[in-house]
């Protein structure tokens, strides 16, 4: 868990860096990429040109971060899954 300020409020986050990666300095920098098929295959990432030939199972990845409400976005400088609580 991360304990991020924001304004002056503090906001505790969940972070999971599994399927994520990149660079950023601002959350609109990382956007949520799916590949491979089977729908469940989803990347955080400032860098979507990587991942558009991946090749992946044709599955659905059960307990995906964002099958469990996380967020794709910027956090100290790295593209990740996110969840505030």
């Amino acid at each position: 868990m991360l304990l991020l300020v924001l304004a002056g409020c503090a906001a505790s986050l969940d972070v999971v860096t599994e399927w994520s990666g990149g660079n950023c300095s601002g959350k609109l920098e990382c956007v949520a990429v799916e590949y491979g098929c089977g729908g469940g295959h989803i990347a955080c990432t400032s860098q979507p040109e990587k991942w558009k030939d991946l090749r992946s199972t044709c599955e659905i990845v059960e307990g995906h971060p964002q099958q469990l409400g996380y967020a794709c976005g910027c956090v100290d400088n790295k593209c990740v899954w996110y969840k505030s609580e």
